[in-house]
């Protein structure tokens, strides 16, 4: 996995900055640079609750890696442009329908970069089902016995008619 720490001017260690394509279900707390390629339109939620409107959007992102959708809400929808690149801090990974979105926290932050990323990874699409589920290792042993020391391979595993 591609990972590298982001040093402040001062050397104090900030948040990770980390690839699309290394982000994965139930990661939290990282940065990302990001260039985006297109805006989704905005959509207008009503929060019953509490008798407000948000502003919520959809906008592709990539990197050399990968591409992904984020979720903005409000003011961050206005103060991002395609084609420019960015970092986002303080962000983390949303679940649904089985497709991962990158989310800015409540205390995260957008901010732009001055340099761009010259080649995006279209190839690869993260935010489409299971594509960022990691594959389940299985510790199969092979030189499983019984008790008896038999190896599990020749030992009868079921009863036949004869057994009764």
């Amino acid at each position: 996995m591609y990972r590298v720490i982001a040093l402040s001017g001062d050397g104090n260690k900030q948040k990770e900055v980390i690839k699309l394509a290394d982000v994965g279900r139930g990661d939290a707390g990282f940065s990302a640079h990001f260039e985006v390629l297109e805006k989704g339109t905005v959509r207008i939620i009503e929060s019953k609750k509490w008798n407000t409107r948000y502003r919520l959007a959809e906008i592709l992102v990539g990197d050399e890696t990968a591409i992904m959708n984020i979720i903005l809400w409000n003011t961050d929808i206005d103060t991002i442009e395609v084609g420019k690149s960015y970092l986002i801090q303080d962000a983390y990974v949303s679940v649904k329908d089985e497709c991962i979105k990158l989310c800015k926290s409540k205390k995260g932050k957008i901010r732009p970069l001055s340099t761009r990323i010259e080649k995006i990874n279209q190839q690869l699409n993260m935010s489409l089902p299971f594509v960022g589920a990691r594959v389940r290792q299985t510790t199969r042993k092979d030189d499983v016995r019984t008790l008896d020391g038999i190896p599990a391979s020749n030992f009868k595993k079921y009863c036949g008619p004869k057994d009764f």
